[in-house]
């Protein structure tokens, strides 16, 4: 865990800890958090904490001069309970997979967690829990500190709804609710999206009427400054041949599935309209055999192909009967003009009113009142979007929501920070430009023919380049043909001459493309596509074209390589396996040496190529890779050993020095690196990384798949 402490500019300071990756800003709690803070940046610089598994963002990344995200890798260790956790409560990618229940067990007893943020927040005023579940963290890393509470929803509530599909686990909701009831008893402010979830707090946990004064009904907001509004009146509509369009986008939870349900039925209804079901709810829908015609699913788009949606379609539904806080999509519709068809519990939390500036529906009337939306006429429905959109600038823009939290913190503590604002230049995001998308500098062909990969198709074809094939691991859609591009198998692309490059488009690229690394494929023959736009391997795009400034480009690469080894070591663990239950049933004892696998052959043949190498870890392992190299005769293409364990510099067992990783860093800097300690490998590449040493020019080797040693 890694970041510095920033408040170069002498302003005051606010932390907040979040429990869940908020990168790349793309649903609705990344894009709360995003523009409260942005808000609350014209008078405090902010520090937005967040915690990852994996080690792919920069250690501190600015979004604005004023506001800084700094993602905290969770330890390995706890990586390992929280999934084991997912397995004890059958949390799947079928039923839900919700971390929070870790971070409210856990990750407060790691000192490595508290310290950090200890550390980040030490110049801070405030620290705020995001959600219940960081309360832990902040109050073992910040006594000392005013600490407040955001609450998105009543969180007992919620989890009660959400976990019905894992047979809602007694343990888990009675942790939730001892937990919430402690924060909000132990906080010094509690900052609600609703009067009613206020109410909710005091009736559930039996608070007394002093209580009451803690809570401030601060709602959901919206970052006004930069919108696309596009009334009724303006709009060409988003696909010819029907009457009108309608979207609904949503994520993956049960009741968005019961929403989209009441979606489909209202286009089975009326053949004329067009109903786009877009968003991460797809992953319900994509295997459904009775969609009618009039419904098109469209998954995650990006930024441009959602920017067409909301601005071309006629209305936006949002049928929602179930769910908590506020749904700040309706802020999103209301900034782009388009009028919305919502139920009452969808626009929970918005002071709207049926017929000025939404329509409000209910279970019965679903059907019915859209049709009488679209015979609205024209001038009626640009009114509801005005009205809509004045609304949201007056009462739900980021901006007016944080200046009340402003007055609100001077009033407490008698600070005078409301005097103190900057002018809204200064409190800009950065832009987070496209660097120019990679292009195939040779012949080349697309990894996978399913809808990213004809996507990928598409672009590059604008692009005036046309691929030799399609490549599919399903080998009985070899012969066939995808947009007239040719479909070859993974082996039939393998034995094409002259080494064509490979676009990869699919979700699962981290596997694919570490399948084609072991496969022989060089990395400069890879690239990834995601979305509509292809960038190298290791400048990857984040679903929505540009390369983002978070994400950090060596250690992503280092994962790739680092995912190819560990699928190589898997295969070459399960030959061997076969090997010896072989040896074992016909009774013969053979030497291990005579079962080296291929794994180690390979192994070798690679040391052969190489001018120079590094053996990293000089413990058991590295000594018996010294003894194995030098039976090989290869002892001459070693150039050092080193450790990062002090006790082992100088001289080890059989005569050779033993230095710093840093100083092999520096003295061999285009060695191949060979990492031998066990349970690190990780660590290792990052650090090495870190120093500089290509990914390429890093390797694990793992013994257990040698067949050379017990």
């Amino acid at each position: 865990m890694n970041s510095n402490q920033g408040n170069e500019t002498g302003r005051p300071v606010i932390s907040a800890v979040n429990h869940y990756d908020v990168f790349p800003f793309n649903h609705g709690g990344s894009l709360g958090i995003r523009g409260l803070y942005k808000g609350l940046s014209e008078w405090f610089d902010v520090n937005i904490i967040t915690f990852c598994t994996k080690d792919k963002y920069a250690d501190r990344v600015k979004i604005s001069d004023h506001v800084t995200v700094i993602p905290l890798v969770v330890p390995e260790e706890l990586v390992k309970r929280q999934n084991k956790m997912f397995r004890k409560y059958d949390m799947t990618a079928d039923t839900l997979v919700d971390s929070s229940p870790a971070v409210m067990r856990w990750y407060h007893e790691y000192p490595e967690i508290v310290e950090e943020i200890r550390r980040i927040c030490s110049d801070s005023e405030i620290v705020l829990a995001e959600h219940v579940f960081t309360w832990r963290i902040i109050k073992a890393a910040c006594p000392e500190k005013h600490l407040w509470y955001r609450s998105n929803n009543v969180e007992y509530d919620y989890k009660t709804k959400t976990y019905e599909v894992i047979n809602q686990p007694k343990d888990l909701l009675d942790e939730t609710y001892e937990l919430e009831k402690e924060c909000c008893e132990q906080c010094e402010k509690i900052l609600t999206v609703s009067q009613l979830e206020a109410d909710r707090f005091m009736d559930l946990y039996g608070f007394p009427e002093s209580m009451r004064e803690k809570f401030m009904d601060i709602r959901s907001g919206f970052d006004t400054d930069n919108m696309h509004t596009v009334l009724p009146s303006q709009r060409e509509i988003a696909e010819s041949g029907y009457e009108h369009c309608g979207v609904f986008i949503a994520s993956d939870t049960p009741n968005a599935l019961s929403a989209a349900d009441i979606c489909i039925d209202i286009a089975r209804d009326i053949p004329s309209l067009k109903i786009f079901i877009v968003g991460r709810i797809w992953k319900f829908l994509k295997d459904r055999k009775d969609l009618p015609e009039n419904v098109e699913v469209t998954g995650l788009v990006t930024d441009e192909e959602k920017d067409f949606y909301l601005s071309h379609c006629d209305f936006a539904l949002n049928p929602m009967e179930g769910g908590a806080g506020i749904n700040v999509k309706m802020f999103e519709y209301f900034a782009y003009g388009i009028p919305v068809i919502t139920t009452d519990y969808g626009a929970r939390g918005i002071e709207v009113t049926d017929g000025l500036d939404c329509v409000l529906t209910k279970k019965g009337n679903y059907t019915d009142d859209t049709i009488k939306f679209c015979a609205l006429p024209m001038e009626e429905k640009d009114q509801i979007a005005k009205n809509a959109l004045k609304l949201l600038e007056e009462k739900y823009s980021w901006r007016s929501l944080a200046e009340r939290i402003v007055i609100e913190i001077d009033r407490m503590y008698g600070t005078e920070h409301l005097d103190h604002r900057l002018p809204l230049s200064e409190i800009a995001l950065y832009q987070i430009n496209a660097e120019e998308s990679y292009l195939p500098k040779r012949p080349f062909c697309i990894r996978c023919a399913g809808n990213n990969g004809r996507k990928c198709l598409k672009f590059l074809r604008s692009k005036g380049l046309e691929p030799i094939a399609f490549v599919e691991g399903d080998e009985s859609k070899a012969g066939t043909f995808v947009d007239d591009v040719r479909v070859i198998t993974v082996d039939e692309f393998l034995k094409l001459p002259d080494n064509p490059e490979i676009v990869v488009a699919v979700w699962t690229w981290m596997k694919i493309t570490s399948l084609l690394i072991n496969q022989g494929v060089s990395g400069d023959r890879i690239s990834v596509s995601w979305g509509d736009s292809g960038h190298d391997i290791f400048c990857l795009s984040d679903m929505k074209g540009p390369t983002p400034l978070y994400l950090d480009k060596q250690k992503l690469k280092l994962d790739v390589y680092d995912y190819a080894a560990r699928l190589e070591a898997i295969k070459a663990e399960n030959i061997i396996s076969t090997i010896r239950c072989d040896i074992e049933k016909k009774g013969i004892s053979v030497a291990q040496k005579y079962l080296a696998s291929g794994y180690y052959k390979r192994f070798v043949s690679e040391i052969k190529k190489e001018k120079s190498i590094v053996i990293v870890g000089a413990g058991a392992y590295g000594k018996r890779l010294l003894e194995m190299l030098s039976e090989e005769g290869l002892e001459s293409k070693i150039a050092c050993i080193c450790d990062n364990s002090k006790e082992r510099r100088g001289l080890n067992a059989l005569g050779r020095e033993v230095i710093s990783v840093e100083d092999a860093a520096s003295g061999s800097p285009n060695s191949l690196y060979v990492i031998t300690p066990r349970f690190y490998e990780n660590e290792i590449m990052h650090q090495l990384g870190r120093m500089g040493v290509p990914a390429e020019r890093i390797m694990i080797f793992t013994f257990d798949y040698t067949g050379l040693i017990d």
